[in-house]
């Protein structure tokens, strides 16, 4: 028997999803080409929280795979095998997909295989390329989690700050050219260890205080970054995908934390927790369908864009992806051998 989904990781996985469509969406054109101030201040405020979708996710995988006792046989046959399956249908769907859109004229087998190996077909696709290197590697890593203390979790959060915040700051703000390799210290695997401490240690029962000084921190955040990304825009004329990422490794583990906190308030009414849980199920889906049903949907984005303001139809575009992407996956699971990969 599978034991109980947790309801705090579907949330997340909920938060995580909705933060990659927006990404996808190329809000960067709400706050590169306005000169109004609240469409300005909403979307690079998302743009900076949005960057937190993908470490999200990662968080969630170490949450419940550092965890695990499995031989790399199991591991590889049972998770690494599933990984491949759909990173090989989801691009072959998106290659056909392409080949009607498109008319390539060097469409073919060859040209299939030479886009598959390079990640080609699909940049969202990426994920499942390094998912799948992340679980090679993580028989070493469930073996060092299982001696960390929090002091040493502390040091690795430190040690993320100063080379995924400090050093990148300085190099923007005083063109300080200090460039390191961090090694998994700069990598998905540092959240996933990070997930994998904040679940199994259920560090979210915390005072009301602390809560609100982490809110405190993480509007913070979102300010300072905005600020930097306002002084570099008067001083270079452009913008950066490097700043809005400056603050995710703050901000990332807060989300993770009230997502916890909220989840507290669903644990006891079994519809919401039902709701919740089964949305939590079909969010790997709405990810591999994301870049289908915004093209489906991207008349509707262009009208409302014309008739209403870009962040009204920026929240339709999203929402509508999220639903109709929910609803594709959830048909498609209702078949035996697809709720396995879905």
């Amino acid at each position: 028997m599978k034991p109980a989904r947790k309801v705090d990781l579907e949330i997340i996985r909920i938060v995580a999803v909705l933060l990659i469509i927006f990404n996808h969406t190329d809000g960067y054109i709400f706050y590169t080409e306005t000169s109004n101030i609240l469409t300005w201040i909403f979307s690079v405020g998302m743009a900076c929280i949005c960057r937190a979708g993908v470490p999200l996710f990662f968080m969630v995988s170490g949450a419940l795979l550092l965890s695990k006792d499995e031989t790399i046989k199991e591991l590889l046959c049972k998770r690494g095998v599933r990984i491949l399956t759909v990173l090989f249908v989801a691009s072959v769907f998106y290659y056909i997909f392409d080949v009607f859109r498109y008319k390539m004229p060097d469409a073919g087998i060859k040209d299939f295989w030479v886009k598959l190996c390079a990640c080609d077909i699909r940049e969202s696709l990426w994920f499942l390329y390094a998912y799948f290197m992340i679980l090679l590697t993580l028989p070493f890593f469930r073996i060092m989690v299982k001696y960390a203390e929090q002091k040493l979790i502390q040091y690795l959060f430190g040690l993320k700050v100063i080379f995924s915040l400090i050093i990148p700051l300085l190099r923007i703000l005083f063109d300080f050219p200090l460039f390191l390799d961090a090694g998994f210290v700069d990598d998905f695997i540092f959240y996933m260890i990070l997930g994998y401490y904040m679940e199994t240690h259920n560090i979210c029962k915390e005072k009301k205080k602390t809560i609100y000084a982490e809110l405190a921190c993480f509007v913070g955040c979102i300010a300072a970054d905005m600020a930097i990304m306002r002084i570099y825009f008067l001083n270079t004329g452009g913008y950066t995908q490097e700043i809005s990422e400056l603050f995710i490794c703050v901000m990332t583990p807060i989300v993770f934390r009230m997502c916890q906190k909220i989840s507290e308030k669903f644990e006891k009414n079994d519809i919401m927790r039902r709701m919740i849980v089964y949305a939590g199920q079909c969010v790997f889906g709405i990810y591999l369908f994301d870049n289908f049903v915004r093209w489906q949907l991207l008349p509707l984005y262009l009208f409302l864009c014309e008739k209403t303001i870009g962040v009204f139809a920026c929240s339709v575009y999203v929402s509508g992806t999220f639903i109709l992407g929910f609803i594709y996956t959830a048909i498609l699971r209702k078949i035996p051998f697809m709720k396995k990969y879905l």
